[in-house]
């Protein structure tokens, strides 16, 4: 879905998913996003997003984010 695609195309996922505009995602919100580009299942989808969240505060910010796309497609 986002192979390849810009920083900027990156961004504006990002911004879609953080519908309450914080500039965070909870890990919730990230379950299903990570589950339909992965392939993974829950559990395992989980384990990724626990490691998504470099300073183990429940949320994803757009820096870790980033950092995610760079492990997922490079």
């Amino acid at each position: 879905m986002l192979r390849g695609c810009s920083q900027k195309q990156i961004n504006e996922f990002f911004d879609d998913l953080d519908a309450e505009r914080h500039g965070l995602l909870t890990t919730d919100q990230l379950l299903g996003p990570i589950m339909n580009l992965t392939g993974l299942d829950e559990a395992n989808a989980w384990v990724f997003i626990n490691t998504l969240d470099s300073n183990e505060d429940g949320y994803i910010d757009k820096r870790e984010f980033m950092d995610m796309w760079s492990v997922m497609f490079e």
